[in-house]
């Protein structure tokens, strides 16, 4: 796997993450791009079903997987992106005190130049693990300095997070504690973050996206981390503001 021709990188957990997280900023990313989905891998075969899958539809495991990669290739495609996919089964198929295979190799190929989107892992524990498995491959005393994406709609259930006085934009007070502590792992702590309010042409590129993960959308929207009164895919819903910080340079 060579990353070094693309321009800018990002590190999707699970299949829909980069949709829904950075559906916006993607569309006004340098090209190429690549989606890399973390837990992109098959789950071993005979494994019985996990809930959320069954809840989602699918009798069988591999039904799950691949309707999921089909989707993903889709969504990609929407944004302009290519599809990377590693070899780590989706949580409930895999032991999750295992290091996740490919991570280190794949963000120590992105070039220099490169923009690397990395899950902040706000209010999301596999979000988490990406995360910090991502910054020890990389260290934090120079070299990249990735950019950190709130992860939606997680982050977005949280108190403040789109309210009309910006605070997360303007205020580190506001932001949630694990931004707090990513700023501590840096040396000089995080620039402001940019803000991407998804409205117009934008929304509905995004939506168009987010649209292709259709066979997770039930659940995600009503899981018991958002369950706040916004809708998923309503105009100024949970998507509708995207949120990226990155270390400061010193």
């Amino acid at each position: 796997m060579d990353l070094s021709r693309y321009r800018t990188v990002v590190v999707s957990p699970h299949f829909d993450d980069a949709a829904l997280s950075l559906g916006g900023v993607l569309q006004a990313a340098p090209g190429p791009v690549a989606v890399v989905t973390v837990h992109g891998g098959r789950p071993p075969a005979g494994v019985e079903v996990s809930e959320w899958d069954y809840d989602c539809g699918f009798p069988a495991a591999e039904d799950a997987y691949d309707t999921r990669v089909r989707e993903d290739a889709l969504a990609c495609k929407a944004l302009g992106a290519d599809q990377i996919l590693l070899a780590n089964p989706d949580g409930p198929y895999r032991e999750k005190a295992e290091p996740l295979v490919g991570l280190d190799e794949l963000v120590r190929q992105v070039a220099a130049t490169a923009d690397l989107y990395l899950p902040a892992g706000i209010n999301q524990p596999d979000h988490a693990r990406v995360r910090d498995q991502a910054i020890a491959a990389l260290g934090t005393d120079g070299g990249i300095r990735p950019y950190f994406y709130a992860d939606l709609p997680y982050t977005a259930a949280l108190p403040g997070y789109a309210d009309e006085g910006g605070a997360y934009l303007t205020s580190p007070e506001a932001w949630p504690s694990e931004v707090t502590e990513l700023g501590q792992r840096y040396g000089h702590g995080l620039d402001l973050p940019r803000g991407v309010p998804v409205t117009g042409k934008l929304w509905e590129a995004k939506r168009r996206a987010v649209l292709c993960h259709a066979s997770q959308l039930s659940l995600v929207a009503c899981m018991d981390e958002v369950a706040v009164p916004r809708p998923l895919l309503g105009v100024d819903g949970l998507l509708a503001l995207e949120v990226v910080w990155r270390p400061s340079a010193g």
